[in-house]
């Protein structure tokens, strides 16, 4: 079975449906990140239909992925076209990110869930992580919402943008990790444990 045609379905499913998924640049960066460093097992909060994980998986070198989704009828998606793929490196969860607990601790966690409340969210993940692991935060810039003129803009929408600027200084602001935002897509941040 050819997985780069199915991972090219998945993606036009997505686009048919209006499910944001994760932008070509952002993904490859995350790619070359796996290829040239010790990352073997990933964390992924905010599975949607499934599109990264699937992508992930396809590289040879990760051995896990377990990805979660709160909303059922994503993740029922998610499921029913992954499932037939016969991946088993790759588990599906349909559970809140903010009541996943787990044992492992994962090389790489991917963080593209909920912004409302990022930094309780980053904090319960950064248990998750393995020493030399590393945080992928994606869509830190949120310009589809910034873009909309502000006397437009809803109080939920300036809510959100407050929300992921005081979560991107809170990251700026912290002593325990290197923290950098990379200019690519709609913002990608990258954090790493100082060793």
């Amino acid at each position: 079975m050819d997985l780069n045609s199915k991972l090219l379905e998945l993606k036009n499913i997505c686009i048919n449906n209006n499910i944001p998924i994760i932008r070509d640049n952002t993904l490859d960066l995350i790619l070359n990140w796996i290829k040239n460093n010790d990352i073997y097992s990933i964390l992924e909060i905010g599975t949607a239909y499934g599109y990264s994980s699937l992508a992930f998986s396809m590289n040879e070198k990760i051995n896990f992925i377990e990805t979660i989704e709160k909303n059922f009828n994503n993740y029922k998606i998610a499921i029913d076209f992954i499932s037939p793929l016969k991946i088993e490196k790759l588990n599906l969860l349909n559970i809140d990110a903010f009541e996943y607990e787990t044992n492992k601790k994962f090389d790489l966690i991917f963080i593209d869930g909920p912004k409302s409340n990022q930094i309780k969210l980053f904090n319960k993940y950064l248990h998750f992580l393995s020493d030399n692991g590393v945080i992928f935060i994606d869509n830190l810039y949120l310009n589809k919402i910034r873009n909309i003129p502000e006397e437009s803009k809803t109080n939920s929408q300036k809510n959100i943008i407050k929300k992921v600027d005081e979560f991107v200084n809170y990251l700026k602001s912290q002593k325990s990790w290197k923290f950098e935002l990379i200019d690519i897509d709609d913002g990608v941040g990258i954090v790493k444990k100082y060793e």
